[in-house]
């Protein structure tokens, strides 16, 4: 690099940490999908069904991720990193946010199997 150049308006050998921590940020944000475990037991309890109905979203979530993680490669060599990411952030943001509003397992195999699993893909 040159030595004119700054990384979040830092010298490029301080600047660059802030890629680490973001990582480790984006990481953690993919693996709260596997905290649907603390919410299983309650779903099944408010929603009045069985244990394989109230897995769905998560089984779904993670086949929508898989599926996702291709088409973003995709948007990442034609938008950047840096758009995807918000994009999927937002997409995330949104279908946990609609979960909250799930009137049934139906509504959150939606709204957090699909929508919120296509965000993180």
């Amino acid at each position: 690099m040159a030595q004119d150049e700054k990384v979040f308006g830092m010298a490029p050998s301080a600047g660059r940490w802030i890629f680490v921590l973001l990582g480790i940020v984006i990481n953690m944000c993919m693996g709260a999908v596997y905290a649907y475990s603390v919410f299983k037991k309650p779903l099944e309890e408010l929603f009045k069904v069985g244990s394989t109905q109230s897995n769905l979203p998560f089984m779904i979530f993670i086949a929508v991720f898989a599926l996702f993680t291709f088409f973003a490669g995709r948007f990442i060599d034609k938008y950047g990193p840096r758009k995807v990411m918000i994009i999927g952030s937002i997409v995330v943001g949104i279908g946990w946010i609609l979960t909250q509003f799930a009137s049934s397992i139906s509504m959150v195999i939606l709204t957090y199997g699909i929508i919120a699993g296509a965000g993180v893909g």
